[in-house]
């Protein structure tokens, strides 16, 4: 594994050699942009496949049960 791979961590290419890049956050009023920022930096170059998840925490109690009810 090249140093650069190694830099980039594990990532998937797609069928047009473009890497797919996940960027995960958490929000609760506001999607916080600073993990997209850094990634769009750090990790993506011209071409790369961007997918942003936004992880929404439930306003219940806080119990993961509460989630599939």
């Amino acid at each position: 594994m090249s140093r650069e791979q190694q830099k980039r961590g594990k990532q998937e290419k797609g069928s047009d050699g473009a890497e797919k890049v996940i960027v995960a956050v958490k929000a609760s009023k506001e999607i916080p942009k600073t993990a997209l920022v850094w990634s769009l930096t750090h990790v993506v170059q011209p071409g790369d496949c961007i997918t942003l998840l936004v992880v929404v925490p439930s306003q219940s109690s806080g119990d993961c049960d509460s989630f599939f009810a």
